[in-house]
């Protein structure tokens, strides 16, 4: 076995991940069509590209906005989760949401939204996720 895959073996744990910072871009613009929030990209491929830290925030922003119901954040919460444990072996998580940046602020919280998640993630081999 070579080092990097000895390194993706290993399990991880994350202490400190913003769940909206995770979304997948492709859940990002599927959201973004049913909650009608437009993005600053035409497509996925070009959703997280940015020129500093402006175009960063802009971009931060304009992707949480689209979180807008419980299934939203249960979305991207369990996908989070799911890609975590394909592409590094992640056995924990703890997690937090940036909600005063999105719409969502109304709507039940983000910690009430990621039970199905965290269910799921047990289920599928273990998981444990927390949320801050």
């Amino acid at each position: 076995m070579n080092y990097d895959e000895f390194l993706r073996r290993v399990p991880k744990a994350e202490l400190h991940c913003h769940v909206e910072g995770s979304i997948r871009p492709e859940t990002a613009f599927d959201l973004a069509r049913k909650n009608r929030v437009e993005l600053p990209a035409a497509n996925p491929d070009g959703l997280y590209r940015f020129e500093g830290f402006g175009e960063f925030a802009e971009i931060a922003v304009a992707v949480s906005s689209t979180l807008i119901d419980r299934d939203d954040f249960a979305r991207i919460a369990f996908e989070s989760l799911e890609d975590g444990v394909e592409l590094g072996n992640l056995r924990y998580r703890e997690s937090s949401s940036r909600r005063r940046c999105t719409r969502a602020a109304a709507s039940p919280t983000p910690r009430s939204s990621t039970a199905s998640a965290r269910g799921s993630g047990r289920r599928s081999g273990g998981l444990a996720f927390a949320v801050g």
